[in-house]
C-alpha cells in the first residue's frame, strides 16, 4: 500500500466535513456518525543514505528533535508526497519504545496543534510495534464520554481515534489487529468510533470491502 501525508491531510478535512453533516441529522433523530477519516498506506523505503538529516540517525539527536526536524521538512516538501511518505517511514522505523512513548504524548496533548497530533498519528502508525500498538489502543480508548457535548475539537479528536483504528488495521500480524480492534469494539461506545472499528475488523476477516473504499464511495455519491 502507499499513501501520503497530504492525502491525509485532505481526507481529515473530509472527515470534519463528515462529522458535521451527521451531527445536524443528530439533531433531528438518532444516527450513527458516519464520517471520511484517512487511511494507511504504505510505501517501500529507499535505503538511507549519509546525506540525510538527522531523523534518521538516533545516535545524533534526541527524538523531540528528530520528530521536528521532520515536521519543518515535511512543510516545504509539499509537492513531493512520496518524498513525505518516505521520511515519515524512516523515522518511524528509527523509534525506539522510549520514543513512541514520546510521540503518544504529543498526540494526546490537546496543546499541541492539529498538524502535530496528525503527524504523530501517522508515525505511530507506520512504526507497526507492539508499543505503538499499544499507545494506539491507549489513545482510542482516552477520555471516552458519550455524554460530552459534540464541539469541533471532539470532532477532531474523533478523526484522530479512527486514523489510530486504521493504524491498528494495518498491523502486519492481521490476527493481533483483529483481536486488538474486537477488545476496543467491547470498550468504546461512541456510535462513529464503533462503526469504524467494526468496518475495519469486517475487512480484515474478507468480509467486507476496505473501509476507505466505503468512504470513497459515500463521498461520491455526497458530492452527486
Amino acid at each position: 500500500m502507499k499513501k501520503s501525508y497530504w492525502i491525509f491531510v485532505f481526507v481529515l478535512v473530509a472527515g470534519i466535513f463528515f462529522v458535521e453533516y451527521d451531527l445536524t441529522k443528530r439533531t433531528s433523530r438518532s444516527a450513527f456518525v458516519k464520517k471520511n477519516p484517512a487511511r494507511l498506506i504504505h510505501t517501500k523505503l529507499a535505503p538511507a543514505t549519509s546525506t540525510e538529516t538527522s531523523y534518521q540517525d538516533p545516535t545524533r539527536a534526541g527524538f523531540d528533535f528528530r520528530f521536528q526536524e521532520l515536521t519543518n521538512e515535511i512543510s516545504q516538501l509539499q509537492d513531493d508526497p512520496e518524498k513525505v511518505e518516505q521520511r515519515m517511514k524512516i523515522l518511524a522505523e528509527s523509534m525506539t519504545d522510549d520514543d513512541v512513548r514520546q510521540l503518544s504524548e504529543v498526540l494526546t496533548n490537546k496543546k499541541n496543534n492539529g498538524d502535530k497530533r496528525a503527524m504523530a498519528v501517522e508515525i505511530l502508525s507506520r512504526n507497526q510495534s507492539n508499543e505503538s500498538l499499544k499507545q494506539l489502543e491507549n489513545f482510542i480508548r482516552k477520555n471516552e464520554s458519550p455524554a460530552e457535548k459534540w464541539s469541533r475539537e471532539r470532532e477532531f479528536e474523533s478523526v484522530l481515534k479512527a486514523q489510530a483504528v486504521e493504524g491498528i488495521a494495518a498491523f502486519p500480524q492481521k490476527d493481533v489487529a483483529i483481536s486488538s480492534l474486537t477488545a476496543l469494539d467491547q470498550k468504546i461506545e461512541e456510535s462513529f468510533l464503533k462503526d469504524r472499528i467494526k468496518r475495519s475488523v469486517a475487512s480484515l476477516k474478507n468480509q467486507a470491502p476496505l473501509p476507505e473504499k466505503q468512504d470513497n464511495d459515500a463521498l461520491e455519491k455526497l458530492v452527486e
